[in-house]
């Protein structure tokens, strides 16, 4: 298994972002759950997209509830750099 530490590292900056939310423990385990599962998909390059966007939505469902419009609107933006990221340095494992 080949791991794929730029696309754990464009991640990075999500986490960071939401860690800057200040979010109290209980509420923040709720992010970080959908983080490590964004991780978990990514890390060895076989990753589905579609999964990675579902994923992508439900932090920015949580979002919705959980942070100020701003917040919202930042993180937005910053899993849309996060998905260009990730879909350019994306290496095509043959199947099999």
């Amino acid at each position: 298994m080949v791991y794929n530490k730029a696309g754990v590292k464009a991640l990075e900056k999500v986490r960071r972002l939401i860690d800057s939310f200040d979010l109290p423990l209980i509420k923040a385990r709720k992010f970080n759950g959908i983080l490590n599962a964004l991780e978990m998909q990514i890390e060895d390059f076989e990753y589905i997209d579609e999964v990675v966007k579902a994923l992508d939505k439900a932090l920015l469902a949580l979002a919705g509830g959980y942070a100020s419009e701003a917040q919202y609107t930042e993180l937005e933006e910053t899993l849309g750099e996060f998905e260009r990221k990730l879909s350019r340095k994306r290496r095509r494992i043959p199947s099999g």
